[in-house]
């Protein structure tokens, strides 16, 4: 991913043409990564039940990766719902 952000990122532009710091593309996947549900099944489903506990938050809208390939995300997906969900309970 640092990659993909420091292409992605560095082609960001201000509306106002001013100068800005690009963020550091391997901080900024660290960041991601350590915010969202990343990683094992029990490791997203444990990291979604810690957030409901935390924040009374019952209802999730979840994203899965797009990976260019129809099939791996339709697999993403799919993995998801059989194999994280189920855990929410």
């Amino acid at each position: 991913m640092p990659g993909f952000f420091a292409d992605g990122l560095g082609a960001h532009r201000t509306v106002d043409g001013q100068e800005r710091r690009m963020r550091d593309p391997y901080a900024y996947t660290e960041l991601l990564c350590d915010l969202h549900p990343v990683g094992t099944p029990r490791g997203c489903a444990d990291r979604l039940l810690a957030t409901a506990e935390r924040t009374g938050i019952r209802r999730f809208a979840l994203l899965t990766e797009g990976s260019g390939d129809r099939a791996a995300t339709l697999e993403n997906i799919a993995r998801l719902g059989a194999e994280v969900l189920p855990q929410l309970g």
